[in-house]
C-alpha cells in the first residue's frame, strides 16, 4: 500500500533547524536595532548613526546592543560549525568574524556627544575590530562560491559579498545615511547566513562532498 509523500519542511522550519540559535537572535536583533533609537541619547538618528553608535560608551541601554553582538558572534560559530565540515578556510574565516563581533561588544565605540567621556583607545579597537569582522565576512561569502552549495544559491555568497562591501564603502562616503547602509548590511548578511546554514544542512552528502572536494 502506498503513502503519500511527505511534503517539505516550511522554508522557516528548515532555516530554523539549521540555526536555531542565529535565527532567533537575528529577529532580536531586528527588533533592536529599530527600537532601542527612540531609547538612546537624544542625538542619535536611525539614519546617521550606526548600531555601533547605538552600544558605544556610556550609552542608555548600550548593555542590550552589546548583548546581541556577542550573541550574533557566538550564535553564528556556533551554528555554522557543523555546518561547514571539511572546509577548514570557511571555518577559519567564520570563528574570525564571530569574534571580532564579540570584540566590538568589548572595546565599544567612542559616544556621541561631544562633551562625553571617551576611552580613544577602545574606539580605535572597536574600529579595527569592526574592519576584521567586515573582512573575514567578505572572504568567507566569497569562499562559500567555491566550496558552499551546488547550483545556482552558490551565486549568493559572491553577491552577498559585493553588497556587504559597497554597504561598507557608503557607510564612510555618505555617513549622513550610515544607519541606514549598516541595518541594510547587518540584515542581508546575517539573513544570508541562515539561509546558506539551511542549504548545506540540506543538500544531498554527494554535492557536499563535491564542493569540499573542490576546496581541498
Amino acid at each position: 500500500m502506498s503513502t503519500a509523500a511527505q511534503s517539505p519542511r516550511p522554508a522557516w522550519k528548515r532555516c530554523l533547524h539549521a540555526s536555531p540559535i542565529l535565527l532567533p537572535i537575528y529577529v532580536l536583533m531586528a527588533v533592536v536595532v529599530l527600537v532601542l533609537p527612540f531609547f538612546s541619547v537624544e542625538e542619535y538618528s536611525i539614519i546617521e548613526h550606526t548600531t555601533s553608535e547605538l552600544a558605544a560608551q556610556g550609552a542608555p541601554h548600550a548593555w542590550i546592543m552589546n548583548l546581541v553582538f556577542v550573541g550574533l558572534g557566538v550564535a553564528t560559530v556556533l551554528d555554522g560549525w557543523p555546518r561547514l565540515s571539511g572546509l577548514c578556510f570557511h571555518r577559519i574565516t567564520l570563528l574570525i568574524f564571530g569574534l571580532a563581533l564579540v570584540g566590538n561588544a568589548i572595546f565599544q565605540h567612542a559616544p556621541i556627544p561631544a562633551d562625553a567621556p571617551v576611552s580613544a583607545g577602545e574606539d580605535e579597537w572597536h574600529s579595527n575590530l569592526s574592519g576584521l569582522a567586515g573582512m573575514s565576512f567578505i572572504a568567507f561569502a566569497t569562499a562559500t562560491f567555491f566550496a558552499g552549495v551546488a547550483g545556482r544559491e552558490r551565486l549568493l555568497g559572491p553577491v552577498v559579498a559585493a553588497f556587504a562591501g559597497l554597504m561598507s564603502v557608503l557607510i564612510f562616503r555618505a555617513p549622513g545615511y550610515a544607519g541606514v547602509w549598516q541595518r541594510l548590511l547587518f540584515g542581508v548578511a546575517f539573513a544570508w547566513l541562515i539561509l546558506f546554514f539551511s542549504l548545506r544542512a540540506t543538500a544531498p552528502a554527494a554535492d557536499r562532498k563535491s564542493t569540499e572536494e573542490r576546496a581541498s
